[in-house]
C-alpha cells in the first residue's frame, strides 16, 4: 500500500504542471465545467456524472461521497472540485488544490461560475451567466402558494426539509414546503398520508405516474444546481401550477 502511494506520488510530481487536469467529485460540478467549456480539462469524475454525454465516457474515481483515494492520485490531478470537502490537507500535501462549490440555494450558481473563472481564466462564465438570468426570468408569476410536501424516494419515504435545494428551486415557483424539517428526513407511510392530505404532494421521480392530487417532477431538473436545471424550471413551474 505504501509503495503504490509513493509511486502515485512521484507520478504526479513529474506531470506538467502548467497542464489543467480536473477530477470532479460532484455531477453538478462536472456539468457545470462542461458549461464553461472546460470539459476538455477534466480527467476523472465522480459516479452518476452522466452529463453532458461526453462526460460519460471520462474515467471514474467512485461515489459522490466515497471517492477512490488512488485511483483519483493516479490521474494525476492539479483541481479537484467538490461539492463536500473530502481530505483537504491530504489533497494539497501532494499540490493538488480543492475547490469546494456550495449548492444549497440557487443563489449560489452565480458564486459557483465566478469562483470557478477566478480559477480558471479560460472559463466562458458570460455566456452562461447570461442564459441563466435569461432562463430565470420566463418562471411564471405566481402569487398563489402552493402548499405542498417533497418526497426524494420511496424504499425508505423521504421528504425534503425546508433548507434544502430541492426546497429552495421549487420555492421558485411559488411552492410552500410544509415539511419542517431541516434535511431530508426519513418519515412513516402514516405521516405521508397525514401531510399528503393538507398538501400537494410532489414526487421527485421517473418512475411514477401522475395521479390527483400528485405531480410528478423529473428529478435531472432539480437534484443539480446546474444550467440545465435553469432552463427546465419554467417547465416545471408551469406543470406545478396546472
Amino acid at each position: 500500500m505504501l509503495s503504490l502511494f509513493l509511486s502515485l506520488a512521484m507520478a504526479l510530481e513529474t506531470s506538467n504542471a502548467k497542464d489543467i487536469r480536473i477530477v470532479s467529485f460532484s455531477p453538478a460540478a462536472t456539468e457545470t465545467l462542461f458549461d464553461l467549456e472546460l470539459g476538455k480539462y477534466i480527467v476523472g469524475t465522480s459516479e452518476y456524472s452522466d452529463y453532458p454525454l461526453e462526460a460519460k465516457k471520462i474515467p471514474r474515481i467512485g461515489g459522490y461521497t466515497t471517492p477512490d483515494i488512488e485511483k483519483t492520485i493516479s490521474l494525476k490531478p492539479n483541481f479537484i472540485i467538490t461539492e463536500v470537502a473530502y481530505k483537504e490537507k491530504f489533497f494539497k500535501n501532494l499540490g493538488i488544490e480543492t475547490i469546494v462549490i456550495s449548492s444549497k440555494k440557487i443563489e449560489d450558481f452565480k458564486k459557483n461560475i465566478l469562483l470557478l473563472k477566478q480559477k480558471f481564466p479560460k472559463a466562458n462564465q458570460k455566456k452562461v451567466l447570461k442564459k441563466w438570468n435569461e432562463n430565470l426570468k420566463k418562471i411564471p408569476n405566481k402569487k398563489t402558494k402552493i402548499q405542498a410536501i417533497i418526497k426524494i424516494s420511496n424504499k425508505p419515504i423521504m421528504l425534503a426539509g425546508k433548507d434544502t435545494l430541492l426546497n429552495n428551486i421549487l420555492s421558485m415557483c411559488g411552492v410552500e414546503n410544509l415539511f419542517k424539517y431541516k434535511g431530508y428526513k426519513k418519515i412513516s407511510k402514516e405521516t405521508l398520508l397525514i401531510l399528503s392530505k393538507k398538501a400537494t404532494l410532489i414526487e421527485v421521480t421517473k418512475r411514477l405516474i401522475e395521479k390527483k392530487g400528485v405531480k410528478v417532477v423529473n428529478p435531472d431538473f432539480l437534484s443539480r444546481l446546474t444550467l440545465r436545471m435553469s432552463e427546465n424550471l419554467y417547465k416545471i413551474c408551469l406543470s406545478l401550477s396546472n
